[in-house]
């Protein structure tokens, strides 16, 4: 199945990964993409929560 919206384009990634209703979606991308090398701690090496932070553009 071919899906018309790019996930590899910043804008779209973007949208996915980076709206608080993905949130799931995200930890499980970032679970998925580390895998491995996330360090073994008490959690089980996993991601399991996290925060949304404002973004802030500078101009250089």
């Amino acid at each position: 199945m071919q899906h018309a919206i790019d996930p590899k384009i910043d804008c779209v990634f973007k949208a996915l990964l980076g709206a608080e209703g993905n949130r799931r979606l995200l930890i499980h991308f970032l679970n998925a993409a580390l895998g491995d090398d996330l360090p073994a701690d008490p959690g089980g090496g996993t991601i399991s929560t996290g925060c949304f932070l404002r973004s802030v553009s500078v101009r250089l």
